[in-house]
């Protein structure tokens, strides 16, 4: 929409002085005071002189047209009053982005992009025999979010998924159900039965090191596919796998793509001896190792003395595997403790002649008000336990809301408030910064929040509700300086999505809708549009505040969260 009105202004531009013959859609600006204009045009680079003395000279020269009714200088930038049967009805009859909007499914996938790219983006990585808890939900939403955005864009998106399913913290964990728990079996939450175990397994280990032996030695029979410890093995995994595919179908998360270590672990070897062969890894100690020093990388650790594997020896062969795909980019969603340690791999990867280009996207922590998470010391709070909590008390709020309401559309109506909630609490925030999760202010109605812009969504469409119809509008009546802060705000709907995009950080479209939802509701507050002056004004008003209701929409599709008709 933005890109139309200002090629109008270039083409009126250019036609006025040769000077803006080559000025770009993208040269643009908004002023930061909707008083002082609707779009600014810096001059820095046009000018041969002073430009200040350059924008007063063109201001004076602009006059009026069609498109503009004023044009100002403002030291080195010219500032456009547009005329708001140009400006406000692109803006709000213009053609829909794509996404979910309204009653009408627009693909995701007809964004800017000339030559669409294959993508392979590689989040959630949850560990097998371990709780899913809130520390992994930041991953899980920012992964969602990203894949959305790469797929407005116009990228082709295989979204993929790495399970850790062996290692030493299986090994642990299957070491202390053999010792202590054979045979049981839980009927419910089997994979809470997992992460006490697990907990269980390292609170023995720190009391007594010498059981460290009896782990390592069900480590070897698990890498070298023991039946018996098999056996166990192939049930347990399977209770964890059942739970990650019920999370992801609440949060409505999909992969094209599984990936588990364990099927990866063979190929590791032989990479490892193939580093070997190429020079670039070598023994040490009994260990293989890469050094890396000369790249101010350390040394990467790519099999242990004893024979067994590590992260880094399946992480080398994923690689492998997921080039099978023939992605242009693949990009890798981890927290940033292990950014030196994807560094290495992604070079010795390079080292063995490897071409897939690999991006990794970091994220800082998440804790809780009462402090971190660590599954390993049994201080987590599982997925469950924080979801069931907002549940409960979404339903609470929900029920005081509507009375009328059966249990079905309660629970319904109270699963997506909680749902928002998480979220947006996960994705309000830049990627480098720490996520304190505080349950009661993620459900608020007010703030930065998911129930916010669901509020503030379903607002909207009960304006629609009670106006059925509207006749022909004046967009020239829109002059309130909150519709004009609307205004702007759609201008700069689709630059807030691609910068969300280009930054790999969904928390700029967050701040954008936040900006959006509260200019609505402060305009709202102010100006009536069921009772508007005339009916010209009603129409304008109402377009307006349903176009605002779309923007909202489209955004939080690209969250990946699902919005409400009524709250």
């Amino acid at each position: 929409m933005l890109n139309s009105i200002t090629t109008q202004l270039i083409e009126k531009l250019a036609e006025i002085d040769q000077a803006f013959k080559d000025i770009k859609p993208e040269n643009f600006t908004f002023p930061p005071n909707v008083k002082m204009g609707d779009l600014s045009l810096p001059v820095f680079e046009l000018a041969k002189e002073n430009p200040a003395e350059f924008a007063a000279k063109m201001a004076g020269k602009l006059g009026s047209n069609e498109v503009w009714e004023q044009v100002e200088a403002t030291g080195p930038y010219i500032n456009f009053y547009l005329k708001a049967e140009v400006w406000a009805k692109e803006l709000i009859e213009g053609s829909p982005q794509p996404g979910k909007v309204g009653e009408t499914q627009f693909p995701l996938g007809k964004g800017s992009r000339l030559r669409p790219e294959k993508v392979m983006i590689e989040y959630s990585q949850p560990n097998t025999h371990k709780e899913f808890h809130v520390g992994h939900l930041r991953n899980a939403c920012l992964g969602a979010a990203i894949v959305n955005l790469n797929k407005y864009i116009g990228d082709k998106v295989i979204a993929a998924t790495y399970v850790n399913d062996v290692g030493l913290h299986v090994a642990k964990c299957l070491w202390a159900y053999l010792k202590f728990h054979k045979d049981e079996e839980p009927k419910e939450n089997k994979t809470n039965f997992l992460g006490k175990i697990y907990t269980e397994a390292v609170k023995k280990l720190d009391q007594d090191e010498k059981l460290k032996d009896e782990i390592d030695d069900i480590l070897i029979k698990l890498e070298k596919k023991d039946k018996e410890i098999m056996k166990i093995w192939k049930k347990t995994q399977k209770w964890s796998i059942e739970d990650f595919e019920r999370i992801y179908g609440l949060m409505g998360i999909q992969f094209d793509a599984w990936y588990f270590e364990s099927d990866v672990l063979n190929k590791g070897r032989k990479i490892v001896s193939q580093l070997i062969r190429q020079g670039i890894a070598k023994e040490d100690q009994g260990a293989i190792i890469v050094d890396l020093k000369k790249y101010d990388l350390d040394v990467l650790l790519i099999l242990k003395s004893d024979g067994t594997t590590l992260y880094s020896t399946s992480d080398l062969a994923l690689a492998y595997k997921k080039a099978k795909k023939k992605a242009d980019k693949s990009i890798y969603i981890v927290d940033n403790r292990q950014s030196l340690y994807l560094k290495q791999i992604f070079k010795t990867l390079e080292l063995a002649g490897f071409k897939e280009s690999m991006v990794h996207i970091p994220y800082d922590f998440v804790n809780l008000p009462e402090g971190a998470l660590s599954s390993r010391k049994g201080n987590i709070v599982s997925f469950d336990e924080l979801f069931n909590k907002m549940l409960t008390k979404s339903i609470e709020e929900t029920k005081k809301r509507h009375k009328d309401w059966d249990d079905d559309k309660v629970k319904d109506v109270a699963e997506k408030i909680s749902l928002s909630a998480i979220k947006i609490g996960m994705l309000k925030f830049g990627n480098n910064k720490v996520i304190t999760f505080d349950m009661d202010e993620a459900l608020s109605f007010d703030g930065k929040t998911g129930p916010y812009l669901l509020y503030t969504s379903a607002r909207i469409n009960s304006i629609k509700e009670k106006i059925k119809k509207v006749g022909d509008a004046d967009y020239s009546l829109l002059k309130e300086t909150e519709e004009k802060e609307l205004l702007k705000l759609l201008a700069n709907n689709e630059n807030e999505i691609k910068r969300a995009y280009k930054e790999n950080d969904p928390s700029v479209l967050c701040n954008y809708l936040f900006d959006l939802a509260q200019t609505f509701n402060d305009f709202y507050q102010k100006h009536s549009i069921i009772r508007a002056e005339n009916e010209e004004l009603k129409a304008a008003r109402f377009n307006l505040a349903q176009k605002v209701r779309k923007r909202l929409r489209v955004g939080l599709d690209l969250l990946n969260v699902e919005w409400l008709e009524k709250m």
